[in-house]
């Protein structure tokens, strides 16, 4: 059918099964009815000025719906502008699909959703308090709200699907009149980072929250036994309306402790939350997971309104659970005569910068580099960067670096460890040889330095004819230096020899007396 602009006045129209195209549909104050099966498709706006508009099949609107009037729906509307609800609108056993870009839920009047499906991607921004009272499906798409502008989940009200592309940033809250736990469909920054509430009675009770992948602005102040939380995350957990108090659970996905350090035992972790001067524990009642992914659920909040919003994170009772920077890797390895240290951060939270102490089996760690007094060590960006450094032992031996990383607040976190044998190599060529003692008379000694590692080095006599009188392979040997003894020298006649060291792909030879 082709499409045509369409208003209707004061009379009654009713689309049966079929399809109606318009470009415009405007009703001003008749009553309108789509019957079970009907499509009407408008390539353009509504515009329900006044009137009653009762959808019971399908209505495809590719711009802006404005309900003036009466709006009921038993079907499916498919809305790809913005939702403007100014008046009535009954939700009955309707579905709205919000498909299209970048949307907003607009108008005078809050509405109660029954079903409401996110599609399309992009942000759709709640700017007035919206309900929904059936199923709210995080198909794709970001629905963006504030705590004056509202996502209401009813008692009723549930959610499927919400995923790192679609789900709530800002509040959500949750009407609750039993104990059963409801977890919310929220996120920030492409993470979908959810949390639960489960109500100890079934009080009237609402509860709102909200994510957020920063840390809270004090991560320091604890109260004992707690002793440090996530620099990484927090929540905002709050009892709006109702006087039941409640369990929290917090969940932490992939991505946000990259190491098996930052949570060794989720056993020994704990609900934390804000007092308004200190983090507190909350206990735990229970947690799953490890490392990459899980959750813990605290025991029951019984004093709420602390401060406004309820701040809530991720703590532990002992230290063995760090919760710091994200640390991707950290390396040491020989680099001519130095240490060279490099490492890479996935992420940075409060981060002033990094600090190195070296230590050995007899000696004390000592502080070798500071980001106070060496720049490259200064924090780069919250989003992860790389950083090298190096470092001159004092000789060679056995090193253990350790590496710290220091808060804004002043906290100082230990980070990661890397243990390495260090030898002195020679800086001019890739061999170096030296002999003593020279003269002899019966054995000597080489002491052979290499600037990396050799499969096979041969050690080979010439005398003063040029003829090889000696040939021995000495083995492998790794960078450094190393000590080969030459002994039998004695049943070679007394002269001038050359002592000759060659691992394949380098020679280098010294002058040897025997003197007998």
């Amino acid at each position: 059918m082709r499409s045509f602009f369409l208003t209707i006045g004061i009379f009654c129209a009713i689309f049966y099964g079929g399809l109606l195209r318009a470009q415009i549909l405007t009703n001003n104050g008749a009553s309108v009815k789509t019957t079970s099966g009907a499509i009407v498709y408008v390539s353009g706006s509504v515009n329900n000025a006044s009137g009653i508009y009762d959808n019971t099949g399908t209505t495809t609107i590719t711009g802006n719906l404005t309900n003036g009037g009466t709006l009921r729906d038993s079907g499916t509307i498919n809305l790809a502008g913005d939702w403007i609800n100014n008046n009535i609108f009954t939700r009955y056993i309707g579905l709205v699909v919000m498909n299209g870009a970048a949307q907003n839920f607009s108008g005078l009047q809050t509405t109660t959703f029954n079903n409401l499906t996110i599609q399309g991607g992009n942000t759709k921004t709640v700017n007035i308090a919206e309900i929904v009272d059936g199923v709210m499906d995080f198909t794709s798409g970001i629905v963006s709200t504030t705590q004056t502008h509202l996502l209401t989940f009813t008692i009723n009200g549930s959610w499927i699907n919400g995923s790192s592309t679609s789900y709530v940033d800002g509040p959500a809250a949750k009407d609750f009149n039993s104990t059963t736990e409801f977890q919310y469909p929220i996120g920030k920054a492409g993470r979908f980072n959810t949390a639960g509430v489960k109500p100890n009675s079934a009080t009237a009770t609402t509860f709102r929250a909200e994510y957020f992948n920063t840390p809270y602005v004090n991560t320091v102040t604890v109260i004992a036994p707690l002793k440090n939380v996530s620099k990484f995350q927090y929540w905002n957990v709050d009892r709006t309306a109702g006087t039941s108090n409640a369990q929290v659970r917090l969940y932490w996905i992939s991505g946000d402790y990259a190491l098996p350090s930052y949570i060794a035992n989720v056993n020994y972790l704990e609900v934390a939350r804000w007092t308004g001067a200190a983090w507190t524990g909350e206990g735990n009642a229970g947690a799953t997971g490890n490392y990459v992914a899980g959750n813990i659920i605290s025991n029951v909040v019984t004093t709420w309104g602390l401060v406004p919003n309820e701040h809530f994170t991720l703590g532990s009772d002992t230290l063995i659970n760090s919760l710091p920077v994200e640390l991707d890797h950290f390396a040491a390895h020989q680099q001519g005569t130095h240490v060279r240290l490099d490492w890479l951060t996935r992420s940075e939270i409060q981060n002033l910068g990094f600090e190195i102490e070296r230590r050995t089996e007899t000696t004390e760690p000592a502080l070798i580099q500071s980001w106070q007094t060496d720049t490259s060590l200064v924090a780069k960006s919250r989003y992860g960067a790389s950083y090298a450094t190096l470092d001159d032992p004092p000789g060679d031996g056995l090193y253990t670096y350790e590496l710290y990383q220091r808060d804004h607040n002043g906290s100082r976190w230990h980070v990661a460890s890397q243990t390495l044998l260090f030898r002195q190599i020679p800086e001019s060529s890739p061999i170096a040889l030296d002999i003593y003692p020279n003269p002899v008379t019966d054995h000597t000694q080489l002491r052979v330095g290499l600037q990396q590692d050799v499969a096979s080095v041969q050690v080979e006599l010439y005398d003063a004819a040029g003829r090889k009188v000696f040939d021995a392979n000495a083995g492998s040997m790794s960078i450094g230096y190393h000590t080969y003894t030459l002994n039998g020298l004695d049943r070679f006649p007394t002269g001038r020899y050359t002592v000759v060291v060659n691992t394949g792909d380098h020679r280098m030879t010294k002058a040897l007396i025997i003197n007998r």
